[in-house]
């Protein structure tokens, strides 16, 4: 049978702001290679780089510590950081998770919308399939076959995205979803999607992402956990993000983060929020907060480290201890967020 209802609910707007909350979860790392289509025959990218903690270092602080924040917040960019000369000295970029954001909520809003619809009149008995095939805003489609369990609110399916493109963002891959709804409200309380070969491609530069992502939703609270990899395409290099969690709360303005990301060169660094990122609802760019990162001990027994403090949307500060005794021999002062 097939359903297609785009009717917006309040549990569509829950669903499409946690995926606007993948900016938090995935995106690209410096420089990408060429577009590359979805193959599920191909093995899936393994992490092979150094696995040690990384020295943080004069030489590598500044590129070890704007990799490690572009694959963690809004503002993590499929290029390098570039200026928008039309907004000041803000970050103009196009994040890799801001494209999947993009394709996941034009293909999933409708599988939810006919979820919702089939709660509220019982129009598929259980085991009955929707399924529909969505045109991209500029071009490309997306195909979703998803399963509703209207007694236990059980939701599942696959995405199919081919040359889907979406806010200028052309995706080309696989997903498949799985959560629960409620079935009063209509909410999502919790969803896990899963993407292998999932490639996004924008102004002529693309990544490769495999991962998992799981969401739950308590009260105005969100909590996200996600383990990724993303493959480098024009060097093979791969990149990965361990347990990185994540915590929203006030109504989607603050975020808390923690996890580890390793550069397959330099090793990993452990990163924590100190004070929660300010994200507001008009911009992808934190307005607040401090991200604390840790790497390989130093001379002074303590580990290498450093702080990202977000001054604004234009502007942050990076400081950091080289030697691990304690004291802050590097400190940028106020800097563009495109000179870091």
């Amino acid at each position: 049978m097939k359903t297609s209802i785009y009717t917006k609910t309040k549990g569509i707007k829950r669903f499409s702001a946690m995926l606007g909350l993948m900016v938090l979860i995935s995106g690209a790392l410096i420089a990408c290679g060429d577009s590359s289509s979805s193959d599920s025959a191909v093995p899936a990218a393994i992490y092979t780089g150094a696995e040690t903690p990384a020295i943080i270092t004069t030489e590598n602080v500044s590129p070890l510590i704007r990799e490690t924040f572009q694959g963690l917040v809004p503002g993590a960019t499929v290029a390098p950081l570039a200026a928008d000369p039309e907004n000041g000295d803000a970050l103009k970029s196009t994040p890799m998770a801001v494209a999947l954001k993009a394709a996941f909520v034009e293909a999933l809003n409708p599988v939810v919308d006919s979820a919702s619809e089939i709660q509220r009149s019982a129009a598929l008995d259980i085991g009955d399939m929707m399924s529909d095939t969505i045109a991209g805003d500029c071009g490309g489609t997306a195909t979703y076959d998803a399963s509703y369990n209207p007694i236990g609110g059980l939701i599942s399916g696959d995405l199919t995205f081919d040359g889907f493109c979406a806010g200028g963002v052309t995706v080309n891959g696989g997903a498949t979803f799985d959560g629960r709804m409620d079935l009063e409200s209509g909410f999502l309380d919790n969803v896990t999607v899963t993407y292998s070969h999932l490639t996004t491609t924008a102004e002529g530069q693309s990544k490769e992402a495999t991962g998992s992502l799981e969401v739950d939703f308590q009260d105005n609270d969100i909590f996200i956990t996600t383990d990724m990899l993303l493959e480098e395409l024009s060097s093979g290099l791969v990149y990965w993000v361990n347990n990185y969690a994540v915590e929203v709360t006030n109504d989607n303005n603050q975020v808390d983060i923690s996890g580890r990301f390793y550069d397959p060169v330099h090793g990993y660094v452990d990163f924590v929020t100190a004070e929660p990122l300010i994200i507001s609802g008009s911009s992808p760019i934190p307005s607040a907060g401090l991200i604390v990162f840790t790497g390989e001990a130093g001379a002074g027994g303590q580990p290498t480290s450093a702080q990202l403090r977000v001054i604004s949307e234009i502007k942050c500060q990076l400081i950091a201890d080289f030697d691990g005794d304690g004291v802050l021999e590097y400190d940028s002062g106020e800097i563009l967020w495109t000179n870091l």
